[in-house]
C-alpha cells in the first residue's frame, strides 16, 4: 500500500507541478521534519495532505492538454493503460478485443513492455468513458506505435490521422478485426 501511495503522490506531483524532480518509491524512516536524515542524498518529503487528490476530472481541470508522467500500474488491454487510478486510452490505436486470443496476446505484450515502468502521456484533452485520451511514451518511443509495429494492434485512422498506417503488419491486418469506428 505504501508503494501505491508514493506512486499516487508522484503522479500528482508530475501532473500538478509541485516539483520538477523525479519521485521514486523507497523505504526509510523520516525525522520530525519529514526528511530522511540518514539517506544519501539527504532529502525531504512534502506532506501528502498538501496535495490534491488525482482523478481524471482534476487533471482535466488543471489543464485539458496536460502531460502526465507516472508508472503503469495496470494494463487493461493493448490500448488502455493505467497510471495509478488514471486510465489513459492510447489515441489512434485499434486493439483486438480481449475475448480473442490475439487480444490476450496483445495485452500480455503491452504489460511486458510498460507494466511497472514510467511512461509520459501527452493528453489530447478528450475522453472516452472513464479514460483520458493521449499518446504515451516509454523511453521516448510511442507505445502505441510499438504495439502496431509488432503486430498487436492496427491504426485507427479516424483518430490518428493515419500516422500509424505504415507500421501495420500484414499478419495484424489478417488477424485483427478493425473496429467499425476506425
Amino acid at each position: 500500500m505504501a508503494v501505491f501511495q508514493l506512486f499516487h503522490a508522484a503522479l500528482i506531483i508530475s501532473v500538478f507541478g509541485y516539483t520538477t524532480s523525479v519521485v521514486h518509491a523507497h523505504s526509510g524512516g523520516l525525522n520530525g521534519d519529514g526528511c530522511h536524515a540518514g539517506s544519501r542524498p539527504y532529502h525531504c518529503h512534502r506532506a501528502q495532505t498538501e496535495m490534491p487528490a488525482a482523478s481524471p476530472e482534476s487533471i482535466e481541470a488543471a489543464n485539458p492538454q496536460q502531460v502526465i508522467t507516472g508508472y503503469v500500474t495496470h494494463v487493461r488491454d493493448v490500448d488502455t493503460v493505467e497510471l495509478g487510478g488514471i486510465a489513459v486510452r492510447l489515441n489512434g490505436i485499434d486493439g483486438p478485443e480481449l475475448s480473442t486470443q490475439v487480444g490476450q496476446a496483445a495485452k500480455r505484450f503491452m504489460a511486458e513492455l510498460v507494466l511497472n515502468r514510467e511512461v509520459v502521456c501527452n493528453l489530447t484533452g478528450e475522453r472516452s468513458h472513464d479514460r483520458l485520451i493521449g499518446i504515451c511514451y516509454f523511453d521516448g518511443e510511442d507505445i502505441g506505435a510499438i504495439a502496431i509495429r509488432n503486430g498487436f494492434a492496427l491504426d485507427c485512422r479516424r483518430y490518428s490521422g493515419g500516422r500509424y498506417s505504415r507500421l501495420e503488419t500484414d499478419a495484424a491486418i489478417a488477424s485483427i478485426e478493425r473496429a467499425s469506428y476506425c
